[in-house]
């Protein structure tokens, strides 16, 4: 793999929480972990809001290895 490319999930380009954090950085990347589809839209911030458990466990799994590369250095 070319070490110079950067991977990232789904951009997000709408407003997030992220808000919050601007005093603790200036860059602030806001970005989705998870597989989205139109089925997945539709659930997405609408009522009985819910997430397929795949993807919650690909979600976690996603955070875990960002953190440990993170304090990697």
């Amino acid at each position: 793999m070319d070490d110079s490319v950067l991977v990232a999930p789904y951009l997000v380009v709408a407003g997030t929480d992220s808000k919050h954090f601007y005093s603790l950085s200036p860059n602030i990347y806001r970005f989705i972990m998870i597989k989205v589809n139109s089925e997945g839209l539709k659930r997405i911030h609408g009522v009985n809001e819910q997430l397929p458990v795949d993807d919650y466990r690909s979600a976690i799994q996603f955070f875990s290895y960002l953190l440990e590369d993170s304090a990697r250095g």
